[in-house]
């Protein structure tokens, strides 16, 4: 049998391994982190990369620290946090991302009592000195991020830390096969099994979560008990979820033109469709919210070689935003590259496709879009909304393409179809009014707390 280092439940022999691979990599995170504070000009990011973030007073209340990778994990979550806020209990947020686009987003959410850091490079030196800097009474990580030194940090300074929306990828899975089965796979395994709680999106996550902690051959050698593993639900599928644009004007079109919407997409995608909506001739404009929204200018140099008419959002007058920004008829492509804005376009698109679906990223959120009244297409790479595609497609709610000429002949379709693009927006919005998670989360978490004499009393309101 192994021996055991204090207070984790790792094998010694891993514990090395760890500390091993980490500090290798030490040197080309910093660069990383050093080159990305020289570009942005602000060396608060390098700091808080290496764990110098603000001290939080002793006297703070309950400090409840919560991991978002970036945009997407912070809508996610900032409906369960600004319920949780509602409560009686002092609550003190730190919300961590890996973005400044994650930050911007924090930053208008409106979570009072909260502030933003960057979460410390993966070695035990720096999430060391971010945790006892921070002092977090309890931990949340949103979905995937799973990093074996701060999730060994946490267990040794006895922070509760537990795992929430959390799925697997399918491409951590197959760090079952080959090499990575002995040396990757049973780190992330220790790392999981530290944990207090796991809240799984699905019954399908949930069994992934729990082949990786059975692919660990050595778990079964440790004193670790291995967490729960509850089921929640998909807290981006929340009735309750807020929209990402608080100061804009609900009943207000962004765009004074028609137009079809590229909601969320990734590089090469908007290549595609574009070359294929451009050769249809349509009168209507084609919208696109990248993903990223940095991409913004890249993303105009590549499409300008199939037309040259297209305009940059990010290169109008903010005062615009809030009204209806006037279109030039000649223009053929509108980039949306700001932040904030999607649900409003959403909300005026009618008809919209879902991005991260023709390239291999896995999908993105198909129910914002089917609460506001958009009749949705989608590429074939969902595997992150498996469940949602299905049901939405069993109820005719959505409509499946396997590339983009497919796609764009089903935008289309239900543009010049009336009858049809109402029905699927009707039985969408029905579909998406069915999800209420988020009164599931609370109750498993307010039951997690109390094992750490976290009191936090029923709801004010």
């Amino acid at each position: 049998m192994h021996q055991r280092s204090a207070n984790t439940g790792y094998p010694m022999h891993r514990v090395l391994l760890l500390h091993g691979l980490s500090t290798l990599l030490l040197p080309v995170w910093f660069c990383h982190a050093i080159l990305k504070s020289l570009r942005d000009r602000d060396l608060t990011y390098l700091r808080e990369r290496l764990g110098m973030v603000p001290k939080e007073p002793q006297n703070s209340g309950i400090r409840l620290w919560v991991h978002c990778a970036s945009v997407g994990e912070v809508n996610t979550v900032m409906p369960l946090l600004k319920q949780l806020q509602q409560m009686q209990g002092d609550i003190r947020f730190t919300v961590t991302t890996f973005t400044q686009t994650g930050k911007q987003v924090f930053e208008n959410s409106g979570l009072n009592n909260s502030r933003h850091c960057y979460l410390p490079i993966d070695h035990t030196w720096t999430v060391t000195r971010f945790l006892r800097r921070s002092k977090p009474d309890y931990g949340l990580i949103v979905e995937t991020e799973i990093w074996p030194c701060l999730y060994r940090a946490c267990s040794r300074q006895q922070i509760p830390l537990s795992l929430i929306n959390a799925r697997i990828s399918p491409k951590t899975l197959r760090l079952t096969e080959g090499v990575a089965s002995k040396t990757i796979l049973p780190l992330l395994a220790d790392a999981v099994s530290t944990l207090s709680m796991v809240i799984a999106r699905s019954a399908k996550d949930q069994a992934a979560i729990e082949q990786l902690l059975s692919g660990n051959v050595s778990a079964n050698t440790t004193s670790n008990v291995p967490p729960p593993i509850e089921i929640g639900g998909n807290l981006k599928n929340d009735v309750s979820l807020s929209t990402d644009d608080k100061n804009a004007d609900k009943t207000t079109p962004p765009l004074s033109r028609e137009y079809c919407l590229l909601a969320s997409t990734h590089e090469d995608e908007e290549y595609q469709l574009c070359k294929e909506w451009i050769t249809r001739n349509r009168k209507e404009l084609l919208v696109i919210v990248p993903r990223h929204p940095e991409r913004g200018e890249k993303l105009a140099t590549s499409l300008g070689t199939l037309c040259n008419n297209i305009v940059l959002r990010s290169q109008q007058p903010d005062s615009q935003y809030n009204n209806t920004v006037t279109v030039d008829p000649e223009t053929r492509i509108y980039v949306a590259d700001t932040l904030g804005e999607l649900q409003r376009f959403y909300r005026f698109a009618g008809v919209t496709f879902t991005g991260g679906s023709l390239v291999p990223v896995g999908g993105h959120n198909v129910l914002e879009p089917a609460r506001s009244r958009c009749a949705i297409v989608s590429g074939p790479h969902t595997h992150n909304f498996d469940a949602e595609i299905s049901t939405l497609r069993e109820a005719e709610a959505l409509m499946v393409a396997n590339d983009a000429a497919a796609a764009v002949d089903a935008l289309i379709t239900l543009f010049d179809d009336d009858q049809k693009r109402e029905h699927m927006i009707n039985n969408a919005r029905e579909i998406s009014r069915t999800y209420n998670v988020i009164p599931v989360y609370k109750e498993l978490l307010l039951a997690d707390f109390k094992n750490y004499n976290i009191k936090i009393t029923a709801l004010n309101v």
